[in-house]
Protein backbone atom coordinates (compact mmCIF):
# COMPACT_ATOMS: atom_id res chain seq x y z
CA UNK A 1 0.00 0.00 0.00
CA UNK A 2 1.17 3.43 -1.00
CA UNK A 3 1.66 5.85 1.80
CA UNK A 4 3.03 9.54 1.24
CA UNK A 5 5.57 9.39 4.47
CA UNK A 6 6.36 8.20 7.74
CA UNK A 7 3.28 9.22 9.97
CA UNK A 8 5.79 10.94 12.50
CA UNK A 9 9.42 12.05 12.75
CA UNK A 10 11.65 10.58 14.93
CA UNK A 11 14.02 10.99 18.14
CA UNK A 12 16.95 12.40 15.73
CA UNK A 13 14.48 15.80 16.61
CA UNK A 14 15.12 14.61 20.28
CA UNK A 15 19.19 13.70 20.28
CA UNK A 16 20.37 16.07 17.29
CA UNK A 17 18.46 19.35 17.94
CA UNK A 18 20.81 21.35 15.80
CA UNK A 19 21.18 18.38 13.13
CA UNK A 20 20.30 20.54 10.00
CA UNK A 21 23.46 22.28 10.46
CA UNK A 22 25.64 19.59 9.23
CA UNK A 23 23.67 19.84 5.92
CA UNK A 24 25.55 21.77 3.26
CA UNK A 25 23.80 24.88 1.15
CA UNK A 26 22.95 22.78 -1.90
CA UNK A 27 21.63 19.71 0.45
CA UNK A 28 19.63 22.50 2.34
CA UNK A 29 18.07 23.96 -1.33
CA UNK A 30 17.35 20.64 -2.67
CA UNK A 31 15.34 20.08 0.48
CA UNK A 32 13.06 22.90 0.20
CA UNK A 33 12.01 22.53 -3.44
CA UNK A 34 11.31 18.84 -2.72
CA UNK A 35 9.06 19.84 -0.29
CA UNK A 36 6.82 21.10 -2.85
CA UNK A 37 3.18 19.16 -2.68
CA UNK A 38 2.81 19.20 -6.49
CA UNK A 39 6.13 16.99 -7.15
CA UNK A 40 5.46 14.80 -4.45
CA UNK A 41 1.67 14.32 -5.99
CA UNK A 42 3.32 13.61 -9.41
CA UNK A 43 5.24 10.99 -7.60
CA UNK A 44 2.67 9.59 -5.45
CA UNK A 45 0.51 8.90 -8.69
CA UNK A 46 2.91 6.91 -10.36
CA UNK A 47 3.41 4.45 -7.49
CA UNK A 48 -0.11 4.34 -7.03
CA UNK A 49 -0.85 3.49 -10.20
CA UNK A 50 1.60 -0.21 -10.07
CA UNK A 51 -1.63 -2.22 -9.26
CA UNK A 52 -5.16 -1.11 -9.05
CA UNK A 53 -5.85 -0.89 -5.76
CA UNK A 54 -2.47 -0.12 -4.47
CA UNK A 55 -2.84 3.10 -2.84
CA UNK A 56 -5.95 0.92 -0.26
CA UNK A 57 -4.63 -3.01 -0.32
CA UNK A 58 -1.47 -4.89 0.58
CA UNK A 59 1.59 -4.41 2.78
CA UNK A 60 2.84 -0.79 3.50
CA UNK A 61 5.36 0.07 0.91
CA UNK A 62 8.33 2.53 0.98
CA UNK A 63 6.78 6.35 1.68
CA UNK A 64 6.60 8.22 -1.74
CA UNK A 65 8.81 11.16 -0.10
CA UNK A 66 11.37 8.68 0.68
CA UNK A 67 11.34 7.24 -2.70
CA UNK A 68 11.62 10.69 -4.31
CA UNK A 69 14.57 11.62 -1.85
CA UNK A 70 16.93 8.70 -2.21
CA UNK A 71 16.63 8.64 -6.15
CA UNK A 72 17.70 12.21 -6.20
CA UNK A 73 20.70 11.76 -4.01
CA UNK A 74 21.28 8.90 -6.27
CA UNK A 75 21.84 10.95 -9.38
CA UNK A 76 23.36 13.90 -7.49
CA UNK A 77 26.06 12.19 -6.57
CA UNK A 78 26.30 9.35 -9.07
CA UNK A 79 25.50 6.27 -7.22
CA UNK A 80 24.40 2.89 -7.93
CA UNK A 81 21.67 1.45 -6.18
CA UNK A 82 23.50 -0.20 -3.76
CA UNK A 83 25.56 2.54 -3.12
CA UNK A 84 22.55 4.43 -2.05
CA UNK A 85 21.29 2.18 0.18
CA UNK A 86 24.61 1.79 2.10
CA UNK A 87 25.52 5.04 1.90
CA UNK A 88 21.80 6.22 3.32
CA UNK A 89 22.11 3.89 6.19
CA UNK A 90 25.05 4.71 7.49
CA UNK A 91 24.34 8.61 7.40
CA UNK A 92 22.67 10.44 10.19
CA UNK A 93 22.72 13.39 7.49
CA UNK A 94 20.90 11.36 4.52
CA UNK A 95 18.79 9.51 6.78
CA UNK A 96 17.23 13.16 7.79
CA UNK A 97 17.17 14.29 4.05
CA UNK A 98 15.11 11.32 2.72
CA UNK A 99 12.74 11.25 6.04
CA UNK A 100 13.80 7.70 7.03
CA UNK A 101 15.27 8.87 10.41
CA UNK A 102 15.41 5.73 12.82
CA UNK A 103 13.23 3.83 10.07
CA UNK A 104 14.24 0.92 7.99
CA UNK A 105 16.31 2.33 4.52
CA UNK A 106 14.77 0.23 1.76
CA UNK A 107 17.17 -1.88 -0.25
CA UNK A 108 18.61 -1.74 -3.69
CA UNK A 109 16.21 -4.22 -5.56
CA UNK A 110 13.36 -2.31 -4.20
CA UNK A 111 14.67 1.13 -5.37
CA UNK A 112 14.91 -0.64 -8.46
CA UNK A 113 11.45 -1.74 -8.97
CA UNK A 114 10.20 1.81 -7.82
CA UNK A 115 12.24 3.83 -10.03
CA UNK A 116 11.09 1.90 -12.78
CA UNK A 117 7.69 3.12 -12.30
CA UNK A 118 9.00 6.88 -12.54
CA UNK A 119 8.48 6.57 -16.46
CA UNK A 120 9.39 9.40 -18.97
CA UNK A 121 6.39 11.17 -18.66
CA UNK A 122 6.19 10.93 -15.12
CA UNK A 123 9.69 12.50 -15.54
CA UNK A 124 8.80 15.20 -18.20
CA UNK A 125 6.07 16.26 -15.26
CA UNK A 126 7.97 16.51 -12.89
CA UNK A 127 10.78 18.51 -14.44
CA UNK A 128 8.03 20.89 -15.89
CA UNK A 129 7.34 21.70 -12.30
CA UNK A 130 11.00 22.24 -11.33
CA UNK A 131 10.82 24.63 -14.36
CA UNK A 132 7.90 26.69 -13.32
CA UNK A 133 9.44 26.76 -9.62
CA UNK A 134 12.42 28.04 -11.11
CA UNK A 135 10.40 30.98 -12.55
CA UNK A 136 8.81 31.45 -9.87
CA UNK A 137 12.01 31.96 -7.79
CA UNK A 138 13.43 34.16 -10.61
CA UNK A 139 16.19 31.66 -11.07
CA UNK A 140 15.70 30.93 -14.68
CA UNK A 141 13.37 32.46 -17.39
CA UNK A 142 12.03 29.23 -18.76
CA UNK A 143 11.87 30.02 -22.50
CA UNK A 144 14.70 27.16 -23.41
CA UNK A 145 15.85 24.51 -21.63
CA UNK A 146 19.18 22.80 -22.44
CA UNK A 147 19.37 19.08 -21.48
CA UNK A 148 22.33 17.39 -20.80
CA UNK A 149 21.83 13.50 -22.18
CA UNK A 150 23.80 11.12 -20.01
CA UNK A 151 24.73 7.01 -21.20
CA UNK A 152 22.87 5.14 -18.52
CA UNK A 153 23.96 1.15 -18.10
CA UNK A 154 21.51 -0.95 -19.19
CA UNK A 155 20.87 -4.71 -20.38
CA UNK A 156 20.80 -5.24 -24.12
CA UNK A 157 23.33 -7.71 -26.26
CA UNK A 158 26.70 -6.88 -27.18
CA UNK A 159 26.55 -5.08 -30.65
CA UNK A 160 27.99 -7.43 -32.81
CA UNK A 161 27.82 -6.91 -36.23
CA UNK A 162 26.08 -9.90 -37.30
CA UNK A 163 23.51 -9.37 -34.49
CA UNK A 164 22.87 -5.36 -35.36
CA UNK A 165 22.24 -6.83 -39.16
CA UNK A 166 19.98 -9.09 -37.99
CA UNK A 167 17.75 -5.96 -35.96
CA UNK A 168 18.18 -3.73 -39.10
CA UNK A 169 16.26 -6.79 -41.23
CA UNK A 170 13.48 -7.47 -38.68
CA UNK A 171 12.72 -3.76 -37.59
CA UNK A 172 12.46 -2.62 -41.93
CA UNK A 173 10.43 -5.83 -42.26
CA UNK A 174 8.10 -5.03 -39.17
CA UNK A 175 7.92 -1.27 -40.45
CA UNK A 176 6.96 -2.16 -44.12
CA UNK A 177 4.21 -4.51 -42.32
CA UNK A 178 3.17 -1.91 -40.80
CA UNK A 179 2.50 0.52 -43.37
CA UNK A 180 0.89 -2.23 -45.73
CA UNK A 181 -1.97 -2.80 -42.59
CA UNK A 182 -2.58 0.60 -42.57
CA UNK A 183 -2.96 1.53 -46.63
CA UNK A 184 -4.83 -1.81 -46.37
CA UNK A 185 -3.18 -3.64 -49.09
CA UNK A 186 -2.57 -7.17 -49.05
CA UNK A 187 1.44 -8.45 -47.98
CA UNK A 188 3.91 -8.15 -50.59
CA UNK A 189 6.67 -9.60 -51.28
CA UNK A 190 9.17 -6.92 -49.93
CA UNK A 191 7.21 -6.78 -46.58
CA UNK A 192 7.65 -11.11 -45.96
CA UNK A 193 10.30 -11.89 -43.42
CA UNK A 194 13.71 -11.50 -44.66
CA UNK A 195 15.09 -13.91 -42.18
CA UNK A 196 16.85 -16.87 -42.18
CA UNK A 197 14.59 -19.94 -42.76
CA UNK A 198 13.47 -21.91 -39.43
CA UNK A 199 15.64 -18.42 -37.25
CA UNK A 200 12.01 -16.54 -36.91
CA UNK A 201 12.21 -13.04 -35.16
CA UNK A 202 15.04 -13.78 -32.78
CA UNK A 203 17.46 -15.37 -35.41
CA UNK A 204 20.81 -16.54 -33.86
CA UNK A 205 23.71 -14.42 -34.10
CA UNK A 206 25.92 -17.37 -35.76
CA UNK A 207 23.68 -18.22 -38.57
CA UNK A 208 23.72 -14.76 -39.87
CA UNK A 209 26.68 -14.15 -41.19
CA UNK A 210 26.57 -18.19 -43.23
CA UNK A 211 22.92 -16.53 -44.55
CA UNK A 212 24.72 -13.83 -46.01
CA UNK A 213 27.57 -15.42 -47.07
CA UNK A 214 25.61 -18.02 -49.06
CA UNK A 215 23.42 -14.89 -50.61
CA UNK A 216 26.62 -13.37 -52.00
CA UNK A 217 27.89 -16.93 -52.87
CA UNK A 218 24.60 -17.25 -54.96
CA UNK A 219 24.87 -13.46 -56.40
CA UNK A 220 28.16 -13.71 -57.48
CA UNK A 221 27.54 -17.26 -59.22
CA UNK A 222 24.51 -16.30 -61.19
CA UNK A 223 25.80 -12.37 -61.98
CA UNK A 224 23.66 -9.67 -61.92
Amino acid sequence: MVRRTYPQRSVFEVLLPDGDQLWDDALREIDAVLDDEAIVDLVDAALRGRRPKSGSRGRLGTPVVVVLRMLVLKHLYEWSFAECERVVRGSLVYRAFCRIDCERVPDAKTLIRLAALLGPAVLKNIVERLVHLAQERRVVRGHRLRVDTTVVETNIHYPTDSTLLADGVRVLTRTMRRICADAGASTPRVARSRLPTGLGDDPDASAIPQFVGREHARAVAHGP
